[in-house]
């Protein structure tokens, strides 16, 4: 699940919306696009997801 950092909707990735197809970064960007409200969020990095699942883990004891 992505959180949208303007509107705070969420959404899985998948119904993300396109992004921008005409920048030339498009093919390395790894924005995803809240199908909302149209704000591009940064990709969230590697190391947040394994942090996160970790905290998940601790925290179900």
């Amino acid at each position: 699940m992505v959180t949208c950092g303007f509107c705070g909707t969420r959404f899985e990735e998948d119904r993300a919306q396109p992004t921008c197809q005409s920048c030339p970064l498009s093919r390395a960007c790894k924005a995803v696009r809240c199908p909302q409200c149209g704000y591009e969020n940064p990709a969230e990095p590697g190391w947040i997801g394994t942090l996160r699942s970790l905290a998940g883990r601790l925290g179900g004891r």
